[in-house]
């Protein structure tokens, strides 16, 4: 009665419009977020987009279903003012009528008559009393179940409520732990339950999608704090232990509940999984490292040699991982730790290789799975990019450098004892290179410099000595990279061919490429010499050298049309250093391993004249694109239609240097560039240079006309001379820039 008598019949109706107003104030909002979505989609796609678009319709949905329901018991509470309303107010009226009418309302609705007169009516009022309360409890059971309805409602369109929490996860870790104190061991349905719970705590295609283009991804609090608190609770090795049992014991879905554990593992370790993105763009609370147990991290930190516990727990690590799905890749800092782990494992493995089979076990006890274990640990952690650049500059994307680590002996054992499994890690640069995203680039450029050192390097690395140990790869006979692993020499020259014009140190301003920092002359020389460890290879790389020469040619001779020639002349040095570098990377490659002066001269010229069909006809070439260039179309800041022939150089060694033939094809070039641009004005003394249809000439064909003796010296005198005439009578002087070009050419053959 108490209730009914406070009742104030406004409550329903100002609480229905409260309802009311906040389920059109949580649909607008909703809508807006959904617009500001629709909103990026000009600016962004891939494959990132598409997860968060998967995310935004979700949490659209999510938001216009909730809307709906409060809106419904909105509408409930209005109907409850009439319902609820009128019966409480026919109660308080006959509450408040029982005095005049000569009865008494007791708390528990009983009537009573205070007169015998009374007493027919007390019997009406009690029945009409009794019909009220039935209809007030009604109407309040009915209501009662509407707002039920509503907070289960909303529970099952919240995205934050998987089902699943982390107490699941530490009750389930804390059974693992008594199971494996127990004499039995891990019971199959304790393994399965775990199995299945963590099977659960996976990502969806499109998440997976998004983290493999290294996008962030957000999960439900409940399901990353599920995910976490099970890895937390658990030690390395328990893990191992639960690994162990579903590779040996016969369980029924034993495989899918490996493969879960592993990637959950994976998972947990994913800077780029958190719990949603901050009002910066930043995403909230992220995985990482740290979520990893301690005892696997301190194995993969113990890994000189095979005598450590480390090694025994790397094994099991890398059974464990082997069984993940290819989809799913570590977060950053684990990958790369997983790399860094696998390179001297690599490197054992060689050095088990040349002892006896009894030696070896005595040694290296592991030696018979190396080759498995360094396999799997690349394969994993190569699966993120950001950790292969880490590994590449020594840096983490967040500026931490990694720590006790030897950037430049990693990366060669990598290289020199990885074989195609190692390859990953550079594999990507090319493709990276020039893309249209500062950051993508800039990392591909710092990735691409870290290389290049690492291979350049002839104070630091494996004996001390990089380059030496790219051209006398350790316990392969002294053979060189190019011989033992062309796959490996194919990637480095994919990798380095974009950064070309960057080892010449070509001016920022004609770059397409970011992060390259700078390289010494003599390192450039050691990377090209590498690299022309292998013929092919070498070929292809300076075909792609020469026609980035080519190009500056090109700039120059249009800057020289513009009437800005003698601003650009160092252009000239930039041609020179390069050609040096072609030139004498054969020789230091042959000098390093002892080869004659004349079995270098061969190679050479067998590459260049190889070079030479690569690059292209005289006047025009589509740029070249083959097994050197992976994903660069262009080494310059614009796209040039080449109009020259390739510049391949005549072969020198040591002081053999043909200036005259070097001056004169690059004079001739002048003209034919000239040409094509349009400035050549009619002139008889280039006319016998001139083929039946106009063009100009090739040079090897140039050189021989009115040279009835095919002097390629004469001719090129010759040639050079009324070039030269001609440029300077038509105000194109080059003289300059052509001696740029030979002193910087002579600056790398003095090199030693």
């Amino acid at each position: 009665m108490p209730m009914v008598q406070a009742w104030d019949p406004g409550t329903f109706a100002r609480a229905s419009r409260v309802m009311a107003d906040r389920a059109d104030a949580l649909f607008n909002h909703g809508k807006r977020l959904r617009d500001a979505f629709d909103a990026l989609g000009e600016q962004w796609d891939g494959a990132a987009h598409t997860a968060a678009d998967d995310r935004a319709n979700a949490e659209w949905g999510h938001a216009k279903a909730v809307a709906v329901r409060v809106e419904e018991t909105a509408d409930s509470l209005a109907r409850a003012t009439y319902d609820l309303g009128s019966t409480c107010e026919a109660l308080q009226a006959l509450l408040l009528d029982a005095p005049r009418k000569r009865l008494l309302v007791r708390d528990d609705w009983t009537v009573t008559a205070l007169d015998p007169e009374s007493q027919a009516l007390a019997v009406a009022e009690a029945q009409r009393i009794t019909g009220l309360l039935a209809d007030l409890e009604a109407f309040d059971a009915t209501l009662a179940a509407a707002l039920t309805s509503l907070a289960r409602d909303v529970d099952q369109l919240t995205p934050t409520d998987t089902g699943i929490t982390p107490s699941d996860s530490i009750e389930l870790a804390n059974r693992l732990r008594a199971e494996l104190g127990s004499p039995l061991g891990i019971t199959p349905a304790l393994a399965a339950e775990i199995g299945e719970h963590l099977a659960q705590l996976g990502l969806s295609p499109a998440q997976l999608a998004a983290t493999a283009a290294g996008q962030p991804v957000s999960l439900p609090p409940d399901q990353l704090g599920a995910l976490r608190a099970f890895f937390t609770e658990t030690s390395g090795s328990d893990l191992r232990s639960l690994s162990w049992h579903y590779d040996n014991e016969a369980d029924p879905g034993g495989d899918e509940h490996h493969t879960a554990l592993a990637n959950a593992l994976l998972l947990v370790s994913n800077e780029q999984i958190g719990a949603g993105l901050d009002h910066h763009g930043e995403l909230r609370s992220p995985g990482g490292y740290q979520y990893v147990p301690d005892d696997i991290r301190e194995a993969l930190a113990n890994r000189r040699d095979d005598g450590l516990p480390g090694m025994t727990t790397v094994k099991p690590l890398a059974d464990l991982l082997a069984t993940a799905d290819p989809q799913y890749a570590p977060g950053e800092e684990l990958g790369a730790q997983l790399v860094h782990a696998a390179a001297p494992i690599g490197a054992l493995s060689v050095e088990a290789e040349q002892l006896d089979g009894r030696n070896a076990t005595l040694e290296y006890p592991f030696h018979r799975d190396y080759p498995e274990i360094s396999d799997t640990l690349l394969d994993v952690g190569l699966r993120n990019t950001d950790s292969a650049a880490a590994i590449l500059t020594g840096t983490y994307s967040h500026g931490a450098d990694l720590p006790s680590y030897d950037r430049d002996t990693t990366v060669a054992q990598l290289l020199l004892h990885g074989g195609s499994s190692a390859t990953p890690l550079i594999d990507w640069i090319a493709d990276d290179a020039t893309s249209p995203d500062h950051d993508t680039a800039t990392r591909a450029g710092q990735s691409a410099h870290g290389l290049a050192q690492a291979i350049g390097s002839d104070t630091t690395g494996i004996g001390g000595n990089n380059h030496h140990a790219f051209l006398n790869v350790p316990h392969h006979d002294n053979h060189a990279i190019g011989h033992t692993s062309p796959e490996t020499t194919r990637a480095i020259a994919n990798a380095l061919t974009p950064y070309i014009p960057n080892m010449g140190q070509v001016n920022p301003n004609l770059l397409a490429t970011d992060g390259f920092g700078a390289v010494s002359h003599g390192e450039a020389v050691r990377i090209f010499s590498v690299i022309d460890s292998n013929a092919d290879v070498a070929a292809d790389f300076n075909a792609r050298a020469y026609r980035s020469v080519s190009d500056l040619e090109v700039i120059y001779i249009e800057s020289l049309v513009g009437g800005n020639g003698n601003r650009h002349t160092d252009i000239g040095s930039y041609i020179g250093w390069i050609q040096g570098y072609i030139e004498h990377g054969y020789i230091v490659e042959a000098e390093d391993r002892s080869e004659g002066i004349l079995s270098a001269a061969a190679s050479q010229r067998e590459a260049i004249e190889r070079a030479s069909t690569i690059v292209g006809s005289t006047l025009s070439f589509a740029p070249y694109v083959g097994p050197a260039m992976s994903g660069a179309s262009a080494l310059l800041g614009e796209s040039l239609p080449s109009r020259i022939a390739g510049n391949v150089e005549p072969i020198y060694t040591g002081d053999m240097i043909n200036s005259d033939q070097t001056i004169a094809r690059h004079t001739y070039n002048a003209i034919v560039t000239l040409d094509g641009l349009g400035a050549i004005s009619p002139d008889t003394r280039l006319d016998a240079f001139r083929s039946g249809t106009g063009d100009f000439l090739p040079y090897s064909e140039a050189i021989l006309v009115d040279n009835p003796h095919n002097n390629a010296l004469t001719g090129s005198a010759k040639l050079d001379s009324i070039s030269i005439n001609y440029l300077t009578d038509n105000g194109f002087p080059i003289s300059d820039y052509t001696q740029r070009i030979q002193n910087a050419r002579l600056e790398i053959g003095k090199l030693k």
